[in-house]
């Protein structure tokens, strides 16, 4: 039985906010508007590139966003993948206080979902502010050839050791740090008494400790994606769950964004400031922007209360410079 999709023509995304999405039933085929047809059932769920991986498949995937964000536009079907919850984590055990973004997307035929994972890291240092078009890999993270389909990556998500003392993002490649509770300079000894006394600096001090490190350097900005329902998909699901949730966003069915819609958003956020900045533009920027913006484009979203850990390290907020007015901006002009 054929169904039709009745389409707005000529809708924009500055108008599609304002629009509830239009969920079909999938059957075989499917006409749309225009007279064309499509048989939503010939490409399996699974060979939806940079979204889905193999259900045997024992890693995820992934690829820097750039790479990823192409995978996603070169695949049609993923503009009838829904995006139905984005998260929004902190790592605070141990000394990682890094954040990252979480999507949940459903298949076209609405049985699978995939887990996606974004996140910006430090990457290589660069000599002149916006030189983006120089930029070089970060080591571990090379560029990805997505070609044939998902990659797999190392037997560990692409992290390396952090030092203790460093500020968030810089001193691994995905994966910030951030000082251990017994270790300068968060805490100084009272000889006095014998016992250690934490002593907490105001942001300036933290500002200033960072200035020697504070250097532009060319964002690694990365997606990580699987099957949920794998062993792939678990993997990506524990990292969350060890992670501390600062907020979220649960899409009603009627207003959920496509994959296609929420990966430009994505890709734009990263063109945007394509420099990584400790005090400007770092992972709590990345996290921070692209959850904002999607709250304030797409409507129809419940949003879970915000956590008061949000772009801090060591409880000291961290600087971050305002640019989800210039997103959605950047977003609506396509």
């Amino acid at each position: 039985m054929a169904i039709v999709i009745v389409a707005i023509p000529g809708i924009t995304l500055k108008e599609r906010k304002l629009q509830p999405q239009l969920q079909p039933t999938y059957h075989d085929p499917v006409l749309y508007k225009d007279g064309s047809s499509r048989d939503i059932h010939v490409q399996k769920t699974t060979q939806i590139r940079s979204l889905f991986t193999e259900l045997e498949r024992s890693s995820f995937a992934f690829s820097p966003i750039e790479d990823w964000y192409l995978g996603i536009l070169e695949c049609e079907a993923t503009l009838d993948c829904s995006v139905t919850e984005v998260g929004w984590y902190k790592n605070l055990s141990g000394k990682e206080e890094h954040e990252f973004l979480q999507f949940n997307v459903l298949s076209p035929d609405r049985k699978h979902v995939a887990i996606v994972i974004v996140e910006r890291g430090r990457g290589e240092q660069n000599s002149t502010k916006g030189d983006f078009a120089a930029a070089q890999p970060t080591e571990g993270v090379a560029p990805l050839d997505t070609s044939a389909g998902p990659v797999t990556p190392p037997a560990a998500p692409p992290e390396t050791a952090v030092v203790v003392g460093t500020p968030p993002d810089v001193s691994g490649d995905s994966t910030a740090s951030s000082a251990d509770e017994s270790s300068p300079p968060l805490r100084e000894v009272n000889k006095a008494n014998g016992k250690g006394k934490r002593k907490d600096r105001d942001s300036s001090g933290l500002t200033t400790s960072f200035a020697s490190i504070s250097s532009w350097r060319y964002a690694n900005d990365l997606a990580s994606w699987a099957t949920r329902d794998s062993q792939a998909g678990e993997q990506l699901q524990r990292r969350c769950e060890k992670a501390t949730s600062i907020s979220a966003l649960e899409f009603r069915e009627n207003y959920q964004p496509s994959a296609h819609e929420l990966a430009t958003l994505v890709h734009l956020t990263s063109k945007h400031e394509p420099n990584y900045n400790v005090r400007k533009t770092q992972c709590y920027w990345f996290a921070e922007t692209v959850f904002k913006a999607v709250d304030a484009i797409f409507e129809g979203a419940e949003r879970a209360p915000k956590n008061n850990r949000a772009g801090t390290w060591a409880r000291v907020p961290v600087s971050r410079k305002e640019s989800v007015d210039a997103v959605k901006k950047d977003l609506n002009e396509r």
